[in-house]
């Protein structure tokens, strides 16, 4: 069942903190009762920017982990993101926000390219999703495609207060320009127009950033990447800024050292990732990320 929530005036988002621990709803989970509530807002930023964000939820009360869905490179997320996996999501007990980065989509503003503004809007969102009364501050994870780990990455090493207990990375790009050598003519040259100095690629170049994150690192990565071909040097980049800095870094669910004996300190190698890689590509959506995502929540 599915309610439909239209907010008539944008919720304004706080500035990026981050709740005690606990949710302020007391009432147990109620999972085999459990119904979703579906439905769009308009959550505006701390500058004012009104940015579209669509909310499923439990209906029962109940103290539920959060997940911010974070997309991919030039794209809205409400219109990337599949309803059936949010309300599938939602049903299994977790509380799913989306959203259209400022100057995509429905949201209003000027488009970042995934740097800084867009990334403090990301942590806002975070925060907000934290907050909420029926979300456990301890349980709350993003889930990024390609270049979304940018905004993900940048958002918590601009905003150290935040905690996020998780972090699934599906095939993100791992330092820019670089990487882009192996993107496609048409994929190069959509960058090349918006583009500026080193500094510029810096904000945006997820292994600047990813150091600064502490919890669970999850990467998803096939061995066919959907932007970067037989190319698997972003997953390895990122992979190693992980495995020295968060609680926990795995490729496909597989730590390094549950895959093999390491020394100290560990550091995955092209064989590592290589042996560990899903077959084919993994499409939008693609089952074994959800499977995947789900079992890092649990």
């Amino acid at each position: 069942m599915f309610w439909l929530i239209a907010c008539s005036a944008p919720v304004a988002l706080p500035e990026p903190t981050w709740p005690d621990s606990g949710c302020r709803s007391t009432h147990a989970p109620a999972l085999d009762a459990v119904r979703v509530s579906s439905g769009e807002r308009t959550l505006s930023a701390p500058d004012g920017t009104v940015l579209a964000a669509a909310l499923a939820a439990p209906l029962a009360q109940g103290c539920w982990p959060g997940l911010l869905l974070v997309p991919p490179g030039f794209d809205p997320g409400l219109q990337d993101t599949d309803q059936d996996t949010m309300a599938e999501l939602a049903a299994a007990g977790v509380v799913v926000l989306a959203f259209d980065p400022r100057g995509r989509g429905a949201s209003a503003g000027g488009e970042d390219h995934g740097g800084p503004t867009q990334q403090d809007d990301v942590a806002s969102l975070l925060a907000w999703l934290a907050a909420l009364d029926e979300v456990d501050p301890d349980r709350v994870y993003l889930r990024t495609r390609s270049l979304g780990i940018a905004l993900a990455a940048g958002a918590v090493d601009r905003h150290p207060v935040l905690a996020p207990a998780g972090l699934l990375d599906i095939e993100g790009p791992g330092t820019l320009p670089d990487d882009l050598v192996h993107a496609s003519a048409h994929t190069q040259e959509r960058w090349d127009e918006v583009a500026g100095d080193e500094d510029w690629w810096l904000d945006r170049s997820p292994s600047e950033h990813l150091g600064a994150f502490r919890g669970a690192y999850r990467r998803v990565q096939a061995r066919e990447d959907h932007a970067l071909g037989a190319y698997r040097g972003h997953a390895l980049t990122l992979l190693n800024v992980a495995e020295g800095a968060s609680s926990r870094a795995d490729l496909n669910g597989v730590a390094l050292a549950e895959h093999r004996a390491v020394e100290e300190p560990p550091e995955w190698s092209p064989d590592d990732v290589e042996a560990l890689s899903l077959g084919g590509t993994v499409q939008r959506d693609d089952a074994r990320a959800l499977e995947l995502l789900v079992e890092m929540m649990r």
